[in-house]
């Protein structure tokens, strides 16, 4: 009798503790988690009367409120990024050591462009 009076307060408290947790894990404000997006920040083309292939290069930039997370293909180390949108504009590095990039609270429609040391732009449009 004593080792099953034993055995069931150690599973009582061993529940317990577990209520406790996740009590405390739903407490807050019970805001949903900000939705991520992932957009292909392509070449911009530029004007040429020569016929030319596709690029299979392109950027890919995951975003969130308050963060841009740039992956750079093989061969660009870094890129300017340049976010604007009617008279706001925002400008900032992206480099394969730090791909990431802290943004202000923003809503709306944006024209993001990733340009490259050697001169290539890359772009899209994102919406936040």
């Amino acid at each position: 009798m004593n080792m099953t009076r034993k055995l069931l307060i150690m599973l009582l408290c061993c529940f317990s503790s577990f209520i406790s947790v996740k009590a405390d894990s739903d407490k807050g404000d019970n805001k949903p988690a900000p939705e991520t997006k992932t957009v292909v920040i392509k070449p911009i083309k530029t004007p040429s009367t020569r016929p030319n292939t596709p690029s299979h290069v392109y950027i890919e930039c995951t975003y969130t409120e308050g963060y841009m997370e740039f992956v750079l293909p093989e061969g660009i180390e870094s890129v300017q990024v340049t976010l604007t949108e009617g008279d706001f504009e925002l400008i900032d590095f992206a480099t394969i050591e730090n791909p990431v990039i802290i943004l202000p609270s923003l809503s709306g429609v944006y024209d993001l462009v990733c340009t490259t040391p050697d001169g290539r732009e890359f772009g899209a449009e994102i919406y936040f």
